[in-house]
């Protein structure tokens, strides 16, 4: 017989331990990458993306669980040695935290047939004595088991339910379920003084079956099935373990996390070996999941969190608006106007405080009467704002500065106190340049010209205007001649018929194929025949562009005369190309003319004698679903949608925003985003992170409507002027197709018109529920149906008759009417 030293050990080994005999696969956070591939646990049997890897380790970690020691060193699981009913005993006592009551080394006497070893009798004895086991019910079972002992029985599936609820305390609910006959298709062999514990069981999401429909209730539980089982009741059975906290998390990095709870912020170190998951979910997740000011349980071993478990996604915070007072810095408060009443607000030393297009401003930026968005928490005592959202400081205006750099989104100018200052573009920006007709971003001078720059009320461009300059501007000029010691030009105009003298000077700007060079080494390349963009005020060059790109719209393609005709937005320019000329297609292999169309945006690259395209890049917008991230490598894996195509992206050094224009890093972005990528040819241009937003409709007005979710709130979206709705067989721009009640889904095109999809309901016969990958399952209408399962999130709502219900009380064959995207399920309603 083993010592009680190496029972105590064995027993300590067998706390680990859901009836569930699957899993499905771990997406692994960056934190986690070197511990993935290893494994999660300290043990060696476990192996990566195991179905029972978190349970088992979040044990280990707890003190719970200790493991087998090899001859070589290592500590081994076996996660499939069965367990019996006595070392489930110790275990469910541990986990209940009643460790300490149990009285070690008195007498503890069991009639004759009720055979407990000796190591386990205090165990069984206080499991008798706090009502988790029945006696009369236990005794039977020894009695009737022909002198084969009790304690060495194994424990089955359903003696594992009923041993669990009723540590729980929830023995009130398997009598309440006792009658109910279970939706396992084996519920007659389910012995009836268990089917309510395993009713209860399943309602209170403990355990699964070992399929959809099969629960095995008389095989026996291994050490795996036992750990999903026990870290699962943790949830409706909290117990303080040693070196856990449970709390309201306020910074997440890559390097530390600060959980408040009991009044005071605690922060921890963060590893790569940090174990990041969900209360709900067997699945490892991304850090960047975990949302701030949400409640979590940590796991810490000497100051370092080894274990984050995500416990809701609910965020402990709420939103108000005011009227700005006054700020004491100080103090760290402002007083602020609710209802024409004064109130104070706290803060903290983390404070963000944005204007309404996402950027950083500071606390002595904010105006009087000022309009602020308040983020507050809901879990301190004293509540402090996190963040603060001010409307336009200098409201709809002008502002004067140098101009810096522009593109498609933004414009930077250097304000009076030399620093850069950036500011987002209207859908409308009017461009005044005197000389220039039809003036854009594009003809800005950078580092030359002074602007004026309108903002709106969302402190958005909607004008620039130029306001030191008279600039004549000579497009397709070519070179008669050039002195470098006078850096004297003599050009002749597009028209072949003017002739002008041009001075450089160091203040001139020369772009020579993209690059920046100075004028004396431009000088070996203003040769005669050259041709050349140039911004002159008078006889002075405030600009020179080497022509060695055009850039505008497809007019016409004529593949006879090997010339492509396009729009640049001021005339029809003419670009013969080279036979075969080379056409990038953005994020695809190379194309062909025949995949260009009029009307296609192109950056015609000319060859080195400036006279035919040799590259015809094209300008176009993919929208993409990210599927995994490398923020190291600022890479992204995307999938294209066109079957199961992915293509990997290099972000480094590209701009990502959301649709609101706030820039974003690429640690920013989450699996699962539909990302907009522009191109042109295959460089990407920038990136956009784009919401979908899901609910039902609640109203509809002249410019939008509102949608409702899941948890009772409310979202006002206006669709603007470029939008669409699907609705069934009808699309189009009219907001007349939708009414209160339709399930919808709004996103944000590649080529940003806003789309409204209304579900229709689909209606299916209910056969079998996965828990395991939350997937439901339905009959299939015919042969051919390949679309008979829908994915099940947390925001799916499950009705009957207008009342909310468990998925689990759905049963095989009954009729349902499924509204959802692409087999999403947004609502499941039972006929």
């Amino acid at each position: 017989m083993p010592s009680q030293s190496s029972r105590t050990k064995l027993v300590a080994s067998a706390l680990a331990f859901t009836l569930l005999a699957g899993g499905v696969p771990a997406i692994l956070p960056a934190q986690s990458a070197y511990a993935a591939a290893i494994g999660n646990t300290p043990f060696t049997d476990v192996s990566a993306g195991h179905w029972a890897e978190k349970h088992i380790a979040k044990l280990a970690l707890q003190g719970i669980v200790n493991g087998y020691v090899t001859v070589n060193g290592t500590s081994e699981f076996r996660p499939a040695k069965s367990v019996t009913q006595e070392e489930a005993i110790v275990m469910a006592l541990r986990f209940a935290g009643l460790q300490n009551e149990v009285q070690v080394g008195g007498t503890v006497t069991f009639p004759d047939s009720f055979k407990v070893s000796a190591y386990f009798k205090p165990y069984v004895k206080l499991a008798l004595d706090k009502g988790i086991l029945d006696e009369k019910e236990e005794f039977a079972i020894a009695a009737g088991n022909g002198g084969k002992g009790w304690g060495d029985i194994a424990a089955s599936r359903e003696w594992i339910t009923k041993l669990l609820v009723r540590a729980i305390g929830e023995n009130n609910k398997a009598l309440q379920l006792a009658n109910t006959k279970s939706a396992f298709n084996d519920d007659g062999q389910i012995a009836s003084n268990y089917r309510g514990y395993v009713n209860a069981s399943v309602s209170l999401g403990l355990v699964k079956g070992v399929t959809a429909d099969k629960f095995d209730p008389k095989a026996p539980v291994n050490r795996m099935s036992l750990a999903a089982l026990f870290s699962r009741a943790e949830a409706l059975f909290p117990v303080q373990y040693e070196g856990q906290i449970n709390g309201i998390v306020t910074k997440l990095s890559s390097s530390s996390v600060t959980v408040y709870n009991g009044g005071t912020e605690q922060t921890y170190t963060v590893g790569s070996d940090t174990l990041f998951y969900r209360a709900d979910s067997d699945t490892a997740i991304n850090a960047s999941a975990i949302k701030l000011y949400t409640k979590i349980s940590v796991i810490t071993k000497l100051g370092k969190a080894v274990y984050l478990e995500s416990l809701s996604d609910e965020q402990q915070i709420e939103t108000i608006t005011a009227k700005l007072d006054r700020v004491n810095a100080a103090g760290k408060y402002i007083y602020v106007w609710i209802n024409d009443e004064p109130v104070k607000i706290n803060f903290g030393d983390d404070l963000t405080i944005l204007d309404v297009s996402g950027n950083t401003i500071k606390l002595a930026d904010l105006k009087r009467d000022s309009s602020l968005t308040i983020t507050l928490d809901k879990f301190r005592d004293q509540r402090l704002a996190v963040k603060l959202v001010a409307d336009q400081q200098t409201g709809a205006g002008t502002v004067k500065g140098q101009f810096f750099n522009a593109d498609n989104t933004i414009i930077t100018y250097m304000d009076a106190n030399k620093e850069l200052v950036t500011k987002f573009l209207a859908s409308k920006v009017d461009v005044t340049i005197p000389g220039i007709n039809s003036a854009t971003i594009d003809d800005l001078v950078k580092e030359a010209d002074e602007i004026e720059i309108t903002l709106n009320d969302n402190d958005r461009v909607t004008a620039v205007k130029v306001v030191n300059r008279n600039v004549e501007t000579l497009n397709g000029a070519t070179v008669e001649s050039y002195s470098p010691d006078k850096k004297m030009m003599v050009i002749i105009d597009a028209s072949g018929k003017n002739a002008s003298i041009i001075y450089l000077n160091d203040k001139t700007k020369i772009d020579y194929n993209g690059k920046a060079i100075s004028v004396a080494d431009a000088a070996e390349y203003l040769t005669k025949g050259r041709k050349l963009n140039i911004n002159a005020s008078g006889q002075a060059a405030i600009s020179v562009q080497f022509i060695y790109k055009q850039t505008g719209v497809i007019t016409s393609i004529n593949t006879s005369s090997s010339t492509l005709s396009i729009n640049d937005g001021k005339s029809i320019i003419s670009v013969p190309y080279v036979s075969g000329p080379t056409v990038e297609l953005g994020g695809q292999s190379y194309g062909t003319l025949t995949d260009l169309k009029v009307g296609d945006t192109v950056t015609a690259l000319l060859d080195s004698n400036q006279t035919r395209a040799s590259t015809i890049q094209l300008h176009k917008t993919y929208q993409y679903t990210v599927t995994s991230i490398n923020s190291q490598n600022k890479r992204v894996t995307v999938s294209t949608g066109v079957g199961s195509a992915t293509r990997d992206l290099d972000l480094s050094g590209i701009d990502i925003t959301d649709e609101k224009g706030t820039k974003l890093s690429v640690d920013k972005l989450s699996l699962g985003t539909n990302i907009n990528v522009a191109y042109i040819g295959k460089a990407i241009q920038y990136v956009k992170a784009i919401e979908y937003t899901y609910g039902t409709i609640q109203s509809v007005n002249t410019t939008g409507f509102v949608v409702g979710f899941k948890n009772g709130t409310t979202k006002s979206i206006s669709v603007g002027a470029n939008f669409k709705v699907n609705k069934g067989t009808s699309s189009a721009a009219n907001l007349s197709l939708l009414q209160a009640g339709d399930i919808v889904e709004v996103y944000l095109d590649a080529g940003d018109t806003v789309i409204v999809n209304v579900a229709v309901g689909e209606q299916r016969t209910f056969t079998s529920y996965s828990a395991s990958d939350s997937t439901l399952w339905t009959l299939m209408t015919s042969s051919a149906d390949n679309a008979n399962f829908f994915r099940v999130t947390e925001e799916t709502k499950v009705t009957y008759k207008g009342d909310n219900i468990a998925i689990s009380t759905l049963k095989s064959g009954d009729a349902i009417i499924v509204y959802g995207f692409r087999n999403k399920a947004y609502e499941i309603k039972k006929v």
